[in-house]
């Protein structure tokens, strides 16, 4: 029986990439990378996820590591303008049907968990989401010292509200093998297919024998728990 909602943060409940441009240019283009490089930079070992940061040491490690000569100058500009738009994807530009289907499960008396891959910066407006209040816990990489998919982000989130794994339901776009993980330590997992139209990646990733279900939206997670 499942008592604990888990629930990925980006790409999953939030969508950085759909942030208009007049908050901020995206990374790669102030850059003069290609965006699937700039993703692939991000998504390496270069980027610290598993400690605190300060977003300057981040973004010049990881465009340094492509390019050395990168001007400092443009590197904070590209730091602000990444900042600017991952605040306002938390805070400003979470959809109202969103939401709705997570207040639907917090009625439901589910306890919610966030478990989410992120450098500090990334996450530094989640205290002003409106999403924050909802969740029982919040779990972040940058915080807890573990990442998706190893086994002790999961173990870590069920010690919390002193569940087992078999106890919990994953929801995830399915970035970072984060379904893959769930699912060897005995939750069940959903795929959230809504914004994988802009990580198609991630959704041939949780396709691969890990997924009990898919949904659409959060407002079908709670149909898919009652069929």
């Amino acid at each position: 029986m499942v008592k604990v909602l888990c629930f990925d943060l980006f790409s999953t409940l939030v969508d950085v990439g759909s942030v208009p441009l007049s908050i901020g240019r995206m990374t790669a283009d102030i850059f003069g990378l290609e965006r699937e490089q700039w993703n692939a930079l991000c998504f390496s070992e270069q980027h610290e996820i598993c400690q605190p940061t300060e977003a300057f040491d981040v973004i010049q490690t990881l465009i340094h590591s492509h390019t050395p000569s990168m001007p400092l100058a443009l590197i904070q500009q590209a730091v602000d303008e990444r900042q600017a738009r991952f605040n306002y994807a938390l805070t400003k530009h979470i959809q109202d049907d969103v939401l709705q289907g997570i207040e639907q499960l917090k009625q439901q008396n589910y306890q919610l968990i966030l478990i989410s891959n992120a450098s500090t910066a990334e996450v530094q407006a989640w205290s002003d989401s409106p999403l924050a209040p909802l969740f029982d816990y919040s779990v972040f990489s940058c915080a807890v010292g573990l990442k998706k998919p190893d086994a002790g982000i999961y173990q870590h989130a069920c010690e919390l509200v002193s569940v087992q794994p078999a106890e919990c339901l994953f929801i995830g776009d399915g970035g970072s093998d984060e379904l893959a993980g769930a699912k060897a330590v005995g939750m069940q997992t959903l795929l959230m297919t809504r914004f994988l139209k802009n990580n198609k990646a991630a959704g041939q990733q949780a396709h691969a024998g890990v997924v009990d279900g898919e949904v659409g939206s959060t407002m079908e997670v709670l149909a898919w728990l009652v069929r």
